[in-house]
């Protein structure tokens, strides 16, 4: 399936790919606004010839530099062994160190890295300080190689706020016997605690990034170690990532605001986690109209989430969360098996710790399942759940003796109410709601109220199931097909 993205989302990825001619892609001044004061005049392409001193140099002295159409060599001339036992030394090839920029022609400009960087944590381009810009052009690593420590197309390092990376192809394979690398690797630091209470500098990071192919990276797409300000990921192709395309989960700290939009990640079916947001804590995360094929979504601690308007393709596990949220909203979204062999709910949410799930809305979303167990929803210690107004398909070639579709439980903490209503669901499930209460009443009670109305059931043997039920009232009106087994103190509505 297409990424609901509209045309201006993917036209800088057409443009990129060649898939769209690009006006005046041969008149650099043009193309980029006329900036002659940014161009290199040391830095000649083509020629084979390291370009690395010529292009930092305008970096530095102007602030900019633009390149026209071709290739730009840009070298390790020196073994960079550093840093004793380890050799470990920080290293950037090309720097933008706060108001810069370097800009291409578009996909006509590669700038191709090469040498033996030595044990070196090396970066093809850095990016510190405000304000800085990598644009409209190829970045090759695959002339690179390194021992034991990581490599990174892009690396930025806080602070480093309103960081921006747009329409960059990048070809960032297994550079060998290293440590691996990402695509773009984001490095902040949040304020730390002074002696005297009062907070230190602000070292966080801020980013936009749009309208990037990631062709091939070695580890992640991108990747962030800690604090983020601020993430915006928009309008990007994800290829070939060795592990995540988007992984956040890092060495601690917390993301503010993180917006991932209208992007599209293509994996082998079921191989594994395309986003991964597992900072100390999230304050706020929007997951809105990309197209996931074959991967999952796995959050930690995520205060406020939204995931909204999304495709996934044979979604086996495709959304899981852990820990404390306040309000998690699923709804407008499309998951569509397409092989029988993968098992797992779709979405499941559970606690880790004193850290508890928070209320859940799941709402107007679409499910055509084809595995064998046809698990939906699968929730553990939530505050409370909606399921409204939802559609339900399970076709499967072979069904699990005991299915269920929506399964709850209350376990280390009671769950105050259980609504789902409006549903369609079409398949052979044995139940339709599974309600498992394993809380204590001394601690009071676990599941305290179901209610299951309104509900389209074709297929399921049972509407609504109840083991080791807790307090609270069961009631259920106006179903069709639908008819309740349920033990203990619930009390069986009209």
């Amino acid at each position: 399936m297409m990424p609901r993205m509209a045309f201006r989302s993917i036209l800088p990825l057409l443009l990129l790919a060649g898939c769209v001619d690009q006006e005046s892609t041969s008149n650099t001044e043009q193309a980029l606004g006329g900036a002659t004061d940014c161009l290199v005049p040391g830095a000649l392409p083509d020629d084979g010839l390291d370009d690395r001193v010529a292009i930092q140099q305008a970096l530095t002295n102007k602030g900019c530099a633009l390149l026209s159409p071709g290739t730009y060599d840009v070298g390790v001339t020196v073994p960079r062994v550093f840093g004793g036992t380890t050799g470990l030394d920080r290293y950037d090839l090309l720097k933008l160190a706060g108001g810069r920029s370097l800009r291409g022609s578009g996909p006509a400009t590669t700038i191709r890295f090469y040498g033996d960087a030595g044990k070196s944590d090396l970066r093809g381009v850095g990016m510190t300080g405000d304000e800085n810009l990598v644009s409209d052009m190829r970045l090759d690593t695959t002339g690179l190689s390194n021992t034991g420590e990581q490599t990174h197309a892009i690396h930025m390092t806080g602070p480093a706020l309103k960081q921006k990376v747009s329409g960059v192809w990048f070809q960032h394979p297994s550079l060998g016997p290293s440590a691996g690398g990402d695509c773009i690797k984001i490095v902040g630091y949040d304020p730390a605690v002074l002696a005297d209470g009062t907070s230190g500098p602000d070292k966080r990071v801020s980013a936009v990034i749009i309208g990037n192919i990631f062709g091939a990276c070695d580890r992640s797409g991108i990747a962030a170690h800690s604090g983020i300000r601020e993430a915006v990921i928009t309008s990007n192709l994800f290829l070939a990532t060795g592990d995540q395309d988007i992984d956040l989960e890092g060495g601690g700290g917390i993301i503010d605001n993180l917006v991932i939009d209208g992007n599209a990640m293509r994996r082998t079916l079921n191989s594994g986690i395309s986003v991964a947001i597992g900072a100390d804590m999230t304050r706020k995360a929007v997951f809105s109209n990309n197209s996931v094929h074959g991967g999952r979504i796995s959050t930690y601690n995520v205060q406020y989430l939204s995931v909204i308007g999304n495709t996934f393709e044979s979604p086996g596990n495709a959304l899981q969360m852990i820990k404390m949220s306040r309000l998690v909203t699923i709804t407008g979204n499309t998951f569509v098996g397409t092989d029988p062999t993968i098992t797992g709910t779709v979405i499941t949410a559970s606690h880790h710790n004193s850290g508890k799930p928070g209320n859940l809305v799941i709402s107007g979303n679409t499910f055509e399942l084809v595995s064998t167990n046809g698990g939906v929803v699968s929730l553990i210690s939530a505050a409370s759940a909606s399921f409204t107004g939802n559609s339900v398909v399970w076709t499967p070639t072979t069904p699990v003796d005991i299915s269920v579709a929506l399964q709850i439980y209350g376990i280390t903490q009671p769950t105050e109410a259980i609504l789902v209503s409006s549903n369609v669901i079409r398949g052979p499930y044995s139940r339709t709601l599974g309600v498992t209460n394993s809380y204590e009443a001394s601690n009071g009670g676990g599941i305290r109220s179901v209610t299951f109305v309104g509900n389209i059931l074709r297929g399921p043997l049972l509407g609504v199931h109840c083991s080791q039920a807790g307090l609270g009232p069961y009631v259920s009106y106006g179903n069709s097909g639908a008819t309740h087994q349920c033990a203990g103190p619930f009390t069986a509505g009209n």
